[in-house]
Formats: structure tokens, C-alpha cells, sequence
């Protein structure tokens, strides 16, 4: 995956933020959705690529979106596989709240895990705990492995964990063990980032949330060198045939990192839509965004860049 694509399905999140700029707080989810994934569309049609979007976000909430298999790029051949996410908290976009992102990664094709729009529980920490923390051991224990590996105690930690009535169990077995929580109200893929890269004051993110940002989650995870694993969590009869669908037989199934992400080459684009803890929103018409390419276990780029559109089409690179 050369320097030119990395650039170029960055510029894919890049337009779709920039289209959504004039409608945050308009409160109209449906029309900054559909901003946003006419935008993609338009921008992956300039670009030299085969790929397929195989993860992909809407059919939940009905929200316009991208087609399961829609081929994307001027090429036939198919060449990567896709997770994407054209708006990663349409709901605080429309209410401009912040940390409001848009988001894909791609891999060589048939290196993505395939996942139905389901629930997904999944723990994320950083370098330090890879290879050591897994969701078939107890919270405690997976603090306790944290806290090591980190050299602090458990009274350190901060776990990030969405503020759902499903996760009360999960909150009261956290602060029994003396960690602290920060409840977030969405937009878990840029907390679980935080937890890979140690920043905004995360160390760890458990808890369920939606599959196919657990997906972008993974290849981001990846990228950064931390660690992660998942659960999907299916609630009833057809969200378990959905699994079976997709070739996931096993329904208890814990996946691990290279399972959800067993390609090597990964590239990964985030940009913002509103302030947040990673990057912020369009000012001036230069939206700031993340890019992360990853050629194998021992060669990855992370660059934080701002690309000014009303000047020029050439990066700036900050």
C-alpha cells in the first residue's frame, strides 16, 4: 500500500467531513448521513482502487449508507476490503456535540472478519498489555494485568465504558476493584483509540458496542501496536442468524486482534466532524484527520495532518 492511497482514502474521509461542516446542529441525522456517504462516494470514484466495502454502518438505524459488497474505485479488480463508518456519532453531530468523526480502514482483501450490524463486546488496551488481557478472564484480572504491565496500581487506571443500563454490572465490577470509569455517551471508536494510544487519560475500554466500529477499531488498534479482542453478542433468533450469514457459526466465539484483522498491510482514516479528543472539526475549511498505515508487525506510520482546501489540494502535514 503505496504513500498516494494512504493520501487518497484519507481525502475519502476528508470530503465527507468537509460536506457535513454546514449541517452540524441542524439536528437532521438522515441529511448529514447522507452528506457524508455522497461525499465518499464521489471521492472514492477519483481514486486509482478496487475495493469492497464489507463492514459497513446504517442498517441499524436505516441511516443512508454504503451497500454490503458495493464495489468502490475506478478499478474491477477487487484489491482491499473496506470497513467504513461515513459518520461515527451522527446523533452528536446533529445535536454538535463534540468528538463526531468520520472513519474507514482497508486491508488486502479477504484479511477483514465479516460482522452483521450487531453488538460487540470488546476490551482495548495499549502496547504495554499486549498479549496479556483477554475478555475469557474476569475484569479484575485484566486490571490487575493492566496495571502491571503499566507499573501503577489498579487505583490508577481508567476505564472507558459507554454509559448503557447494559454495562451497570460491568461499572459496579470496575470500581469494586478500585479502577476508575469514565462513562462515555457515544462514539466508542475514538475512546478505544484513546485506550491503544494512552492519551486523554484512558488506559483500558470494555465494554459493548457496535460491530462494525468494532471492526474499525481493530484495524486502528493494529496500527497503533495495542491490543484487543471481541465478542459479538447476539440478543435473539435473527441477529444470530445474521452471524451464520456472514460464515460465524461459533456464537460465543472470542476474537482476538489478528482474527478481526489478520492482514498485515492496513491503512486507517479518521477525520473530524466536531472538536473531540483526537482531532477537532472543519475551521477555515481545513478539516484535521489521522492516518495510520501499517506495512508489517515492525513498520507502521501515524500521521496527524491537516489538509487546507481552500488553498490548495496538497497536504500539510503537521
Amino acid at each position: 500500500m503505496k504513500l498516494d492511497l494512504d493520501k487518497n482514502l484519507s481525502r475519502v474521509t476528508e470530503k465527507a467531513a468537509l460536506a457535513v461542516a454546514p449541517l452540524i446542529g441542524n439536528k437532521d441525522k438522515m441529511a448529514i448521513d447522507k452528506a457524508a456517504v455522497d461525499a465518499m462516494r464521489e471521492a472514492f470514484a477519483n481514486i486509482n482502487l478496487g475495493a469492497k466495502i464489507v463492514v459497513g454502518e446504517g442498517e441499524k438505524d436505516k441511516a443512508p449508507s454504503f451497500f454490503q459488497n458495493e464495489k468502490v474505485g475506478r478499478k474491477n479488480k477487487h484489491e482491499m476490503d473496506l470497513a467504513i463508518d461515513p459518520i461515527e456519532g451522527t446523533e452528536f453531530a446533529a445535536q454538535y456535540k463534540p468528538n463526531a468523526v468520520t472513519a474507514l480502514a482497508g486491508v488486502e482483501k479477504d484479511k477483514m472478519l465479516r460482522v452483521p450490524d450487531i453488538y460487540m463486546n470488546k476490551i482495548v488496551v495499549g502496547p504495554e498489555a499486549k498479549g496479556k488481557v483477554s475478555l475469557d478472564k474476569g475484569v479484575l484480572e485484566n486490571l490487575a494485568i493492566v496495571a502491571g504491565a503499566k507499573d501503577t496500581s489498579i487505583d490508577e487506571l481508567t476505564v472507558a465504558v459507554l454509559d448503557r443500563k447494559r454495562h451497570q454490572d460491568l461499572i459496579h465490577e470496575i470500581k469494586s476493584a478500585g479502577a476508575n470509569v469514565k462513562l462515555i455517551s457515544g462514539v466508542d471508536l475514538i475512546w478505544s483509540i484513546a485506550a491503544a494510544k494512552g492519551v486523554a487519560g484512558i488506559d483500558i475500554l470494555l465494554g459493548a458496542g457496535g460491530a462494525p466500529e468494532g471492526v474499525l477499531t481493530a484495524a486502528a488498534v493494529k496500527c497503533l501496536g495495542g491490543d484487543m479482542e471481541a465478542q459479538l453478542c447476539p440478543r435473539n433468533k435473527k441477529e444470530k442468524e445474521k452471524m451464520r450469514n456472514v460464515g460465524i457459526n461459533n456464537l460465543h466465539k472470542t476474537f482476538t486482534l489478528n482474527e478481526i484483522i489478520s492482514g498485515e498491510k492496513i491503512i486507517f482514516s479518521l477525520t473530524g466532524v466536531t472538536d473531540g479528543i483526537l482531532v477537532d472539526g472543519i475551521k477555515d475549511n481545513i478539516p484535521q484527520s489521522i492516518v495510520m498505515r501499517r506495512e508489517s508487525e515492525l513498520k507502521s506510520y501515524i500521521r496527524e495532518m491537516e489538509t487546507n482546501y481552500s488553498i490548495t489540494e496538497n497536504l500539510k502535514i503537521s
